[in-house]
């Protein structure tokens, strides 16, 4: 046991952490009352979360299947709206929204007792839940006894579950090791809760578990086109996928490709942590990210997914479409990782390729940008949040001129006339959507963020920061 405690190692003081740089408001007081002004409309909207679920009832359709509305869900749930609540809380302390918020936490635990969690991951399971407990708890201090049992179950949950197997006598998919359900997310939980300063003993073998396993995933010296987060294509999650890459892919998003282990990793290395390999593999992932960008008019850019015969052939990955500039897929998020990897390494190269992603996302047209939603995942919101981490963090860089744009662009997209007052765009159709990811909620809490000086800590869900 004393080997297995001494590889990963947490040292006395963390590293540069991005919640340490100074937050402030980045418009002007005319803009700010607006956003204010919009965040208390939609607060009034989604006040009840009884009501929130009625409306979301009337608001489905049997042929378009979008309402996967879960209560004990994060970014589709009621406890998205929790943390929303809470970031009102933080922002406008005169006001009482902690009681609100509590009221939707209520409600999701009433949700839990009759349904359950399916699984332990970042945005539809037990670490979402008790990150956002977590959240609320550092101002109100109720939930420390739901959050210390919820936090020993994800922890025996970590440890029992076998996170690889070196003979590959199973696949990998995605959701091991992606953001939403996988490694990545469970990763940034851990090192987020403050629980785990609280029990170190629990927090150890949990950590460093996930950091072995993401170490092991991204470990330096694998065969070209072989590495181990490729995904076959008998595992791609749709139909639409598997004809698309009928040989499987590499998948190059934030939210299910491996920038977010990679975000994850160097989130551990910037919280103090070190492990053998750990640096190294932080230093693969990024240069791998690399060699497999793409250019277009604007600069550098990322396809989707890396297709496995373009995979060995420098050639046929240059020849790749870059796509669109979200946080789910494209610049904005891979860049990110970039950055944090620069950060953890101290690696100019890193950082500049990172900016440079960044700038040349901004700098595409909104046609070329192709983003149909004001959403944080796959829209405008998203764009704008990355975008504010690093005008803050690099002040001089012209990162900081495009938030004005990119603020009014949202704005333009709020209409008081909707249910929630901003639409969701699924192939066209506009979708009146309240979870936090892809609705109302999220949207706001970036126009906040732009809006105030209380650094938006939540952004570590989508490992931003």
């Amino acid at each position: 046991m004393e080997e297995h405690q001494e590889k990963l190692i947490k040292k006395q003081e963390s590293m540069y952490l991005p919640e340490k740089v100074e937050w402030k408001p980045l418009i002007d007081g005319p803009l700010c009352q607006q956003i204010r002004e919009i965040a208390f409309w939609l607060a009034e909207r989604l006040y009840d979360p009884e009501d929130v679920y009625n409306c979301i009832q009337t608001l489905a359709t049997p042929t378009l299947n979008t309402y996967r509305w879960s209560a004990s869900s994060l970014v589709g749930g009621t406890v998205g709206l929790a943390l929303f609540y809470g970031y009102l809380a933080r922002c406008f302390p005169e006001r009482d929204w902690h009681t609100v918020a509590r009221a939707h936490i209520q409600f999701a635990a009433q949700s839990t007792h009759e349904q359950g969690f399916q699984s332990p991951g970042l945005f539809e399971g037990v670490s979402g839940l008790n990150l956002i407990l977590c959240y609320l708890d550092q101002e109100t201090v109720c939930y420390q006894r739901t959050r210390s049992e919820l936090y020993r179950l994800l922890c025996r949950t970590i440890e029992r579950y076998i996170w690889h197997n070196k003979q590959k006598e199973k696949e990998i998919t995605t959701k091991e090791y992606n953001v939403v359900s996988g490694a990545a997310g469970l990763l940034a939980y851990f090192l987020s809760d403050t629980l785990s300063l609280a029990f170190p003993e629990l927090a150890q073998p949990a950590i460093e578990t996930l950091v072995e396993y993401l170490t092991w995933l991204g470990e330096p010296g694998q065969i070209k086109a072989r590495e181990r987060w490729f995904i076959p294509a008998q595992a791609l999650p749709q139909d639409f996928y598997r004809q698309s890459f009928p040989s499987g892919y590499f998948n190059c998003g934030m939210a299910h490709g491996i920038p977010g282990p990679l975000a994850a990793l160097a989130l551990a290395r910037l919280h103090g942590y070190t492990y053998p390999g750990l640096d190294e593999t932080v230093a693969y992932l990024s240069k791998w990210l690399l060699e497999h960008c793409v250019y277009d008019t604007w600069g550098i850019n990322w396809p989707a997914a890396v297709p496995l015969e373009a995979a060995e052939d420098q050639l046929a990955i240059r020849s790749l479409a870059g796509t669109w500039a979200a946080w789910c897929y494209g610049s904005p998020g891979v860049a990110r990782s970039l950055w944090l990897a620069g950060q953890a390494l101290d690696n100019e190269q890193f950082r500049q390729s990172s900016l440079q992603a960044m700038e040349a996302a901004l700098r595409r047209p909104p046609a070329q940008q192709r983003l149909t939603s004001p959403n944080l995942c796959y829209g405008i919101a998203g764009l704008l949040l990355t975008c504010l981490h690093f005008a803050h963090e690099c002040p001089e860089s012209p990162i900081i001129q495009y938030v004005h744009p990119l603020l009014r662009r949202l704005l333009s997209t709020f209409h008081p006339d909707t249910p929630f007052g901003f639409r969701d765009s699924i192939k066209g159709i506009a979708i009146d959507q309240p979870g936090w990811l892809t609705g109302a909620p999220g949207i706001v809490m970036a126009l906040l963020a732009t809006a105030t000086s209380i650094f938006p800590t939540w952004s570590r869900i989508l490992l931003l920061a």
